[in-house]
């Protein structure tokens, strides 16, 4: 399987990118007109992340792993979960990326912040331990080492 959207490395960089951006915003959190400068970097890698996991991901993974039930629980898991990670994704970029955001938004910019930096470093590291396994054995022998 050559499809790169398989290819655990790729997942790996996309992750340290996606970490890598919120923490430069992270470090803004208390001045959102200086952490917005930031949110292109979040929203490039994130944005691609995502789609990395649209139609086919999902499906191809659950073809491949028909007979294996754990996997296919995980890959359940992950397909879900995906759409709650948009939809925070979406809320977090429209209330604080676009726009004039009101005067009680940008005193919880902090904590909108840190929360939504932990559901995505909660996916993050569920996708490390849970399906980048999964990825190398879809990969196969053929896959590029680590």
């Amino acid at each position: 399987m050559t499809n790169p959207a398989y290819n655990k490395n790729i997942f790996r960089l996309a992750h340290e990118t996606i970490l890598s951006s919120l923490q430069n915003i992270q470090s803004r959190a208390r001045a959102l007109p200086e952490a917005r400068k930031y949110f292109p970097d979040l929203t490039e890698a994130l944005n691609l992340h995502l789609e990395r996991q649209g139609d086919p991901f999902y499906p191809g993974l659950e073809a491949f792993f028909s007979e294996d039930r754990k996997a296919l629980v995980i890959i359940t898991f992950f397909k879900k979960d995906l759409k709650e990670v948009k939809v925070a994704y979406l809320m977090f970029q429209e209330k604080y990326a676009t726009g004039c955001p009101r005067p009680i938004d940008i005193r919880r910019f902090p904590l909108d912040l840190s929360q939504f930096f932990g559901l995505l470093r909660s996916r993050i590291i569920a996708e490390e331990e849970y399906l980048l396994p999964l990825l190398d054995i879809y990969a196969g022998p053929s896959s590029f080492p680590v």
